[in-house]
């Protein structure tokens, strides 16, 4: 019986590694960037993957800039503000805001960020919105669908940061190619921007 279940595990297992793999397909790789984009598109949403690979930049380093939480603004695409509301050992309340293309209002959102470290070389950062953690602000629309997951690992030889994002950027009408545009624009803007400060620690 014993084997039998661990045999349904194994196989629980690799269906769901499966289905990971094929929910995206790479759409361009740029330098030491790839992106992704997800083939079953929820609605009204952006939903994107990306993932940098490099030996130049430090696993540390990445870890490091993570918890600086009160900068992401200096990576995030778009991001105009970044404050730190709560923070415990291995849970984050985390506020931001971020500009809209014009006519449209800058958005803001509540993020509940948890930090599991898998191994010592491993570690998965995930978050979604908290939306009512804070009261709205009249200025900007309340973005309260948002969910994701930041992986980094290393192998020694070099270190890979993987983003996934999924949002409902509240848009009545989204045009497809909207959409298109932002599903590489965001992570890569944001993935370029964390490279450079990674290398300008190296420096």
């Amino acid at each position: 019986m014993r084997y039998y279940v661990s045999f349904l595990f194994c196989l629980y297992s690799i269906s769901c590694i499966c289905q990971s793999e094929v929910a995206y397909e790479l759409i361009d790789t740029q330098g030491d960037i790839k992106l992704y984009s997800k083939k079953d598109t929820k609605s009204g949403f952006i939903e994107y993957k990306a993932e940098l690979s490099s030996s130049r930049i430090n696993f540390k380093d990445v870890l490091h800039i993570f918890s600086d939480y009160e900068n992401h603004n200096t990576w995030i695409y778009n991001c105009l503000e970044s404050k730190l509301l709560k923070r415990d050992s291995n849970e984050v309340y985390l506020y931001q805001t971020v500009k809209s293309t014009w006519p449209l209002k800058n958005r803001d959102y509540i993020l509940r960020f948890t930090v599991n470290e898998v191994t010592e070389t491993h570690v998965d950062l995930r978050y979604e919105a908290a939306s009512h953690y804070i009261p709205d602000l009249n200025e900007y629309v309340r973005i309260e669908e948002m969910s994701g997951r930041w992986d980094v690992k290393t192998n020694g030889r070099a270190t890979t940061v993987t983003m996934y994002g999924s949002f409902n950027p509240k848009l009545q009408i989204m045009p497809t190619i909207f959409q298109k545009k932002y599903v590489k624009l965001i992570p890569l803007s944001t993935l370029n921007k964390l490279s450079e400060k990674l290398l300008s620690i190296q420096n």
